[in-house]
């Protein structure tokens, strides 16, 4: 054979391979569906990501004030004194009064204006700078930093600006349980014993 056609060959099947790997590789972008969007032609299994509800809710119940303002409970549930939650360390105050919420719902809830000031990397925990300097901790679960982020989605990262009521975070109560965590979110505000005329509403 004339090496000019043996080379037109190699150049048509690398051209036909390259086809078929960019069709293999747009599927797998699309999460297995086919361009047209039709689930019954998926390539690969478990079709497109469900979309993360993102509606926000400013809860009513105000869980603490001081003269900088008022901090909105960030999630629904029964609320409970700090001293109550089964960690030493959030039980003694040493990292700030606050409350603990046994949440009825999955999602967290910016509870003011703020910044966000810090994020765990096991996605468990959020810090928020409010007004007047206020300094919150959210802490969702106890001990489920050893999780490493599996059944948590944070809608946030450090420095974000954040409106009273965005959504946060999400969490998978049951991978929680399952994993042998109480799932009671911890509230505390680190700086309460800077603020002025602080209380704690029960």
């Amino acid at each position: 054979m004339s090496p000019v056609y043996l080379i037109l060959i190699i150049i048509l099947c690398a051209a036909v391979l390259g086809i078929i790997f960019f069709i293999l590789y747009r599927r797998k972008k699309m999460g297995g569906m086919a361009p047209d969007g039709d689930s019954d032609t998926e390539f690969f299994s478990g079709g497109m990501p469900e979309p993360a509800d993102m509606t926000g809710k400013l809860i009513s119940r105000i869980v603490m004030s001081c003269d900088a303002g008022e901090v909105h409970a960030p999630c629904e549930g029964k609320i409970r004194s700090y001293t109550e939650i089964p960690d030493e360390t959030f039980a003694s105050g040493v990292l700030g009064e606050g409350v603990g919420i046994e949440p009825s719902d999955d999602s967290v809830y910016a509870p003011f204006d703020g910044t966000i000031s810090s994020v765990s990397d096991a996605k468990h925990a959020i810090g928020i700078t409010g007004p007047g300097g206020m300094e919150l901790l959210i802490h969702v679960g106890v001990d489920t930093v050893s999780m490493n982020g599996e059944g948590f989605n944070l809608f946030v990262e450090e420095d974000d600006r954040v409106k009273a009521g965005q959504k946060l975070m999400q969490f998978d109560r049951k991978k929680i349980a399952a994993d042998g965590h109480p799932d009671i979110i911890v509230v505390l505000m680190t700086n309460s014993s800077d603020m002025t005329h602080f209380k704690v509403s029960y």
